[in-house]
């Protein structure tokens, strides 16, 4: 009787273990499918940043502004906002939103803005590139991570409040622009293209 209750004992964990290494594989298959997917679109997201570098400054006025808000646009809603972890979504609405408060203010003036726009592309890349890393982090080193992830966020809370105060100071008001103050254009057939600015000038 005995060696029968181990014999059926043992069955029942080998089918648990069984189920188990089948979920852990589905699993693994499908994060290196997202991983796939991420490798083919994030490149063109990433290029896109280009025309706002840290090294060298560029000559990027608010007509590359918009074009760049709205290349992005269309490369989120062509796919490759479905493969962004909910890290690098929140990184992306962060650009955007600092992208359209810029775009706002009057096209007459330079961007002032430009260093936090080079940080608000910045923090976009890094959510891209750690999607792509596939390497686990240890217990310390993912404290540490999630240290500077908040702290990082409070840096972009007040890039979006600084930004957004130079749009309402530009438009004597103290509330959100309209949209057609907020550079907002009527959909074209060029927009189903993704398209890039003119390579500007080095600094």
């Amino acid at each position: 009787m005995d060696g029968l209750l181990g014999a059926i004992i043992g069955l029942a964990v080998a089918a648990v273990l069984a189920i188990i290494n089948a979920m852990l594989s589905d699993r693994q298959k499908v994060a290196e499918g997202v991983r796939d997917q991420r490798i083919r679109t994030y490149p063109a997201a990433w290029e896109r940043t280009g025309v706002v570098s840290r090294w060298p400054h560029t000559d990027a006025d608010r007509g590359h502004a918009l074009r760049l808000h709205r290349d992005l646009r269309t490369w989120y809603y062509s796919g490759g906002g479905l493969f962004l972890s909910e890290d690098a979504r929140e990184r992306y609405e962060h650009f955007q939103v600092v992208l359209e408060a810029i775009v706002a203010q009057d096209p007459a003036h330079p961007i002032e803005e430009y260093d936090d726009l080079v940080e608000a592309a910045h923090w976009f890349r890094l959510g891209l590139a750690e999607d792509l890393r596939i390497r686990h982090q240890g217990m310390i080193a993912a404290w540490r991570a999630k240290r500077m992830r908040r702290a990082e966020a409070a840096e972009a809370v007040a890039r979006e409040q600084r930004v957004g105060a130079r749009v309402y100071a530009s438009h004597g008001a103290t509330r959100r622009p309209t949209p057609e103050a907020a550079g907002r254009v009527a959909l074209t057939d060029d927009d189903e293209r993704l398209h890039l600015p003119p390579p500007p000038a080095d600094a």
